[in-house]
């Protein structure tokens, strides 16, 4: 979750500079995030080329992990 608040804390200040397009490295990392834990289903055949489209997968990751946590307690 902390990766994912810092991946989302770096998008957000791109977009707040009004960055559209989404740096590779991050692109990379949220491609990374979820091939890693199997998310692919989330993610779908969205882009992660622009800020907003990456940020809505990670909110989307973020969403389904923590019903998740909700759920196993």
């Amino acid at each position: 979750m902390r990766y994912i608040d810092r991946l989302l804390n770096e998008l957000e200040m791109l977009n707040l500079a009004d960055q559209t397009r989404t740096p590779r490295e991050i692109a990379l990392a949220v491609d990374e995030l979820v091939e890693d834990a199997d998310l692919a289903e989330i993610k779908g055949e969205r882009s992660l080329e622009t800020v907003p489209e990456a940020m809505d997968v990670l909110y989307d990751i973020q969403d389904s992990l923590m019903f998740n946590q909700i759920e196993d307690e």
